[in-house]
């Protein structure tokens, strides 16, 4: 469940309508990387050369491992591996924690409106995925 700060209604509403179209916008701008090849790149790969498939096959494991996709994947992708420069390695674009290459895009799409490490937001891991399909 998702918390938002105490406010009135009006505030509530919309720090959530806020949060769900930067999301949104977050959400789509990944599969434009993705369809680059730009997410997921192997340790020292070429750019491009990324899973089409990345934001699908992470889900996956997330859900096998019981984790919450937003939570535990995409709150590190979005706050960390897109946001946070890591010029003091040998690749800087290499990314620790998924094991990948992924671009640092220095912008504000990806900057943290809220202190993620700290405060819970847990989506349903439904919300990310069409079982019917």
């Amino acid at each position: 469940q998702a918390r938002f700060k105490k406010g009135s209604e009006e505030e509530k509403d919309q720090l959530v309508s806020r949060f769900a179209k930067k999301l949104l916008g977050q959400v789509v701008f990944l599969y434009f990387l993705q369809k680059k090849g730009w997410l997921g790149v192997p340790k020292d790969g070429y750019w491009g050369n990324g899973s089409k498939r990345f934001m699908r096959e992470r889900f996956d494991r997330v859900v096998q491992d019981d984790g919450n996709y937003y939570h535990d994947f995409l709150q590190y992708l979005f706050y960390e591996a897109l946001a946070e420069e890591r010029k003091e390695q040998r690749d800087p674009g290499y990314y620790v924690r998924f094991d990948c290459r992924v671009p640092f895009l220095n912008g504000g799409l990806f900057e943290a409106d809220y202190d993620w490490k700290n405060e819970s937001i847990d989506l349903p891991n439904a919300l990310f995925y069409n079982a019917e399909k």
